[in-house]
């Protein structure tokens, strides 16, 4: 069961095995990181995000407003998790994958959540990508995943 905030932090979730406990929409496995990542960091607008993620606006302020009142704890995870980023890189030299994740504007634990949701749904993705028309050539499993729309599928919660 998802343990809810206190007022302040109404529609904020943190759900122990869900994007890692860390804070996030509720009714999505969207973390108030990804916002920060995306709009605060990355220059996205807010319609942007909207669209891209079907996203209210109060849904995207809400995450932003928290990430105000908390800015320390979550600036403290989007360090751990470019330290991690920079730890996997210095070991194991270039990684195009990390790369793509980086490149597509996707946090990792979201990256996660795509692999995870296409090994349960790979039948019902590759019917997507194939319907869409994706070139198998010049593209990466994770570019198609994005653009058949399985970041909102693969964000939304199961709980």
């Amino acid at each position: 069961m998802a343990r809810r905030l206190s007022r302040l932090a109404r529609g904020i979730v943190m759900t122990p095995n869900v994007c890692g406990g860390r804070p996030r929409l509720a009714g999505h496995r969207i973390t108030v990181q990804n916002l920060v990542e995306w709009h605060e960091r990355g220059g996205k607008s807010i319609k942007d995000i909207m669209e891209g993620h079907d996203l209210t606006r109060a849904e995207i302020l809400t995450g932003l407003s928290y990430y105000h009142n908390y800015r320390e704890e979550i600036e403290r995870a989007i360090r751990q998790d470019e330290a991690l980023i920079k730890t996997i890189k210095q070991e194991q030299g270039t990684n195009p994958a990390l790369e793509r994740i980086e490149r597509l504007g996707l946090t990792l634990d979201l990256a996660l959540a795509l692999s995870k949701y296409y090994h349960e749904h790979c039948e019902e993705v590759d019917r997507a990508i194939n319907e869409a028309g994706l070139d198998e050539s010049t593209e990466t499993p994770l570019e198609k995943w994005v653009k058949v729309g399985l970041v909102d599928k693969a964000s939304s919660p199961e709980e």
